[in-house]
């Protein structure tokens, strides 16, 4: 008989942990039965897709994460009707929350997720830190089976903050190869759409407007770049990188570039903006396993990126990584970056591609998953 599984989220919009659970429940064997998803905020895009999926979700419509508490009994009011095997918690508040709520429903065995790593002052919410403190000794209950961290790098900053070491375990995230390859005509596709000549050089930067994603780094390697490689476009792409961000467009006219900057706002076509750049840049002074990055090396894309969590790793000396919130070092890899002729970006995009299906493919991501879930 399938074991059926909650999965309990902090929220379900666009990110590497909502974009990783929704790749694991479509990749799903029939040996698992993905029961409900929990949202903990008001449900998101990435909800749409898992619907699509057959699984159903629901959201407890917090309104922000000090109210918490205050939602807990809802919370396992809900597992008790689910009545789960087991239950996958992703994020600090939904490892409490989902905790806690599982000792109150019946004690479903529970996994956890980790996909945080940068714990500064300056780049978290107090409440973020609050909660991932109190989620080390909490670790150690029993109730808690196993806890999985996406990458070394967050592994090693949750072992030293008093998480359970004999629980933790790395399975890093996955991708889709069939979703994220090589297309040919993308490049000149996506230079009609943006109203640029055929050869323009592109750079972008996918992501949000968030201090973890460091957006002013990258516009101040942009403002420098641009002097070396006055032909080149830079992309921002992602949730809130739109023109009604009015802080963003000032630091883009302070900066002197906002004529070489286009924003793009959320996307539903990221695969096809991958294969159609010249270099991806990761700016960001805080990851824990960036999936933008694997994105475009799926898509045969160089990459530059900031020696934050596992990008050095997944990366595997193929790009450029450069010290975090380093303008100065981040334009001279840039410069490199888009400076490379056809060929040698073709020769490139192939490792990348290679060193992905070789290591990180979405199907042996869900083979770890599934064979956890198993054994728990």
């Amino acid at each position: 008989m399938r074991k059926t599984i909650v999965h309990i989220i902090t929220s379900t919009d666009t990110g590497g942990a909502e974009n990783m659970l929704s790749n694991l429940i479509e990749g799903a064997s029939s040996r698992t039965a993905h029961r409900a998803v929990i949202s903990l905020l008001p449900l998101g895009a990435i909800a749409e897709k898992i619907n699509a999926f057959g699984v159903e979700t629901l959201s407890l419509n917090m309104k922000s994460g000090a109210d918490a508490l205050l939602y807990l009994s809802r919370l396992a009011r809900m597992l008790r009707v689910l009545k789960p095997d087991l239950v996958h918690t992703w994020m600090y508040h939904a490892n409490l929350l989902g905790s806690l709520a599982a000792f109150l429903a019946g004690r479903p065995p529970v996994v956890w997720g980790l996909h945080h790593n940068n714990l500064a002052f300056s780049a978290n919410k107090k409440s973020t830190l609050m909660v991932a403190g109190l989620c080390a000794p909490i670790s150690h209950f029993p109730l808690v089976k196993k806890i999985i961290s996406c990458s070394q790098e967050a592994l090693a900053t949750h072992r030293k903050l008093g998480y359970c070491s004999p629980k933790m375990q790395v399975i890093p995230n996955g991708f889709d190869l069939n979703r994220f390859k090589p297309d040919p005509s993308a490049r000149q596709e996506l230079r009609i759409c943006l109203g640029l000549a055929p050869d323009t050089p592109i750079a972008c930067m996918v992501g949000r407007w968030d201090p973890q994603k460091d957006p002013e780094n990258f516009i101040k390697a942009v403002a420098k770049a641009h002097r070396e490689s006055p032909r080149s476009i830079y992309l921002m792409c992602g949730k809130g990188f739109d023109n009604k961000n009015s802080q963003l467009k000032s630091m883009l006219r302070n900066a002197g570039i906002s004529k070489k900057v286009l924003l793009l706002g959320k996307r539903d076509d990221i695969p096809f903006i991958m294969a159609g750049i010249d270099l991806l840049v990761l700016p960001s002074r805080g990851e824990a396993f960036p999936m933008v990055m694997g994105e475009a090396m799926a898509c045969g894309t160089p990459c530059v990126a900031t020696d934050v969590g596992d990008a050095a790793y997944l990366n595997g000396n193929l790009g450029w990584i450069i010290p975090p919130r380093n303008h100065e070092a981040l334009a001279k890899a840039m410069v490199k970056g888009l400076s490379l002729g056809k060929d040698q970006r073709e020769i490139l995009g192939m490792k990348l591609r290679y060193r992905v299906r070789m290591n990180f493919s979405l199907a042996d991501t869900v083979k770890k998953y599934e064979a956890l879930y198993a054994r728990i």
